[in-house]
């Protein structure tokens, strides 16, 4: 057990130990040249085909297949990443390290052999093949807890360009049949990328809709409580600013484009979908605009105090932000654990936009409703949600100018992966200088430190 979790530790933080683990009889490997670790004898024996290799000005990658005895092992892989002299720095592999009796090599050397005999019998048998290009026919070995099973790999296109896998057992049974490949598919959609205030309509894509009634991703859901509906077909969609559709197609690029930031930023990725429902409360035009288990619900404002709220892409990113928040740390709602989401909401906000002014575009009573470019001091904690969030986020913000944004938001999130629903100001103020001293160089720790002293922060 303790083996197993210095293994998955080493790993991630890429300490160069050469850990082996037995998963269905397939070896990890992961081997730095900077460890005093000996480079398992298992990567000399199974050096297969080059499946892709790649150099840049940091050196080469090459990554090959593993085979056994002529036979490809699929999901088997060893990636060496040397440095410009050619010396390996590290290696990194998933390797199967049994052997095949010589009854089993035997006897699939012949079926591979006699392929197009047996591909003919496949297609003989299912019908949705026969009009169907074959690309590739292999026969490969699976790496499963009772041993080494032959597959056979049947790869084909469809008239429309889609690439497509059957993989079969070695009696010819169908086990599975799934689309492959990368995938890019993006429909066309006329929004404001940065709001009415700061630019004209413009044309984006929205990525992988799913086609039907409602605007639908594989990790972002837009519906609109007036149950009106926006039809997906791969066509191009392009409604005037009236039409109530509009607004779902503004919130669905906002939220996008918020979501695909943390994936770009920090590796984020999505385990379930966030539902983005605006119009709430129709037909009544209502202010509501929150966060809450999974689910963001946006008014259309009340054109008294608020208005267009799902055009303004503060409003609609803060909300979103929350979801991508609650995920990392489920930090609550109220109390001092609630402003320091309210807090990491509009400093990821702010970053996102490059814009420290949060909803200039759609508040009515005023020019914006919080602004996080300020001096805001520890001293002046009272206890109010906004109030005492202002002290964390303009601190952030002010980290992003000092260290730069790079720096700010590693320390930021890496802060935030620490935070739990228990955590206060001051626990927040203590993980962060943590994270500054695991993080930084003596002379940005020091900046983290003025920062904190300057706003009154108790350092001791």
């Amino acid at each position: 057990m303790v083996y197993s979790l210095f293994c998955v530790l080493a790993s991630i933080v890429f300490l160069g130990t050469a850990c082996s683990k037995q998963r269905s009889k397939m070896n990890t490997i992961d081997w730095s040249s900077s460890s005093n670790h000996t480079l398992s004898p298992l990567v000399d024996r199974s050096q297969g085909k080059t499946v892709a290799a790649i150099s840049s000005k940091y050196g080469q990658i090459e990554i090959q297949n593993q085979t056994v005895d002529g036979f490809e092992i699929d999901g088997a892989y060893l990636k060496k990443i040397n440095n410009n002299q050619g010396h390996a720095t590290r290696i990194q592999a998933l390797l199967e390290s049994r052997e095949i009796s010589p009854f089993n090599k035997a006897r699939w050397n012949l079926a591979r052999k006699n392929k197009e005999r047996y591909l003919k019998t496949i297609l003989s048998k299912e019908d949705h093949l026969k009009d169907k290009k074959i690309e590739s026919f292999e026969l490969k070995l699976v790496s499963e807890d009772e041993d080494l099973l032959p597959r056979w790999f049947l790869n084909y296109s469809k008239s429309n360009g889609e690439l497509w896998q059957v993989i079969l057992s070695y009696n010819l049974n169908i086990l599975s049949q799934n689309r492959i490949g990368s995938e890019f598919e993006a429909t066309s959609a006329w929004v404001y990328p940065k709001g009415p205030k700061y630019g004209n309509l413009q044309q984006v894509y929205l990525l992988n809709l799913s086609k039907g009634d409602e605007l639908k991703s594989n990790f972002l859901k837009v519906s609109s409580a007036d149950q009106t509906k926006v039809q997906v077909s791969g066509e191009p969609l392009q409604f005037t600013i009236s039409d109530k559709r509009f607004d779902q197609l503004q919130s669905f690029y906002l939220s996008q484009k918020a979501m695909n930031w943390f994936t770009k930023e920090f590796g984020v990725k999505y385990s379930s979908i966030l539902d983005l429902e605006i119009h709430v409360g129709a037909p009544e035009k209502t202010n509501t605009a929150f966060y809450y288990s999974g689910r963001v619900r946006l008014g259309s404002g009340d054109d008294i105090v608020y208005k267009k709220i799902p055009w303004d892409p503060s409003i609609v990113t803060h909300e979103s932000s929350h979801f991508v928040i609650d995920m990392i740390s489920h930090l609550p709602f109220q109390g001092e654990g609630g402003s320091l989401n309210e807090a990491y909401a509009d400093y990821f906000t702010a970053t996102i936009l490059d814009n420290p002014i949060l909803a200039e575009g759609t508040y009515l009573q005023g020019a914006y409703t919080r602004r996080i470019d300020i001096f805001k001091k520890y001293s002046e904690k009272n206890g109010g949600l906004y109030a005492d969030s202002l002290i964390v986020s303009s601190l952030l913000w002010d980290l992003n100018q000092k260290l730069g944004e790079k720096k700010g938001l590693l320390i930021a999130f890496k802060t935030l992966q620490n935070l739990n629903p228990q955590s206060t100001l001051d626990s927040f103020k203590s993980e962060l200088v943590a994270q500054s001293v695991s993080n930084l160089n003596l002379i940005d720790q020091a900046k983290v430190t003025t920062s904190l002293s300057q706003r009154e922060w108790n350092l001791m």
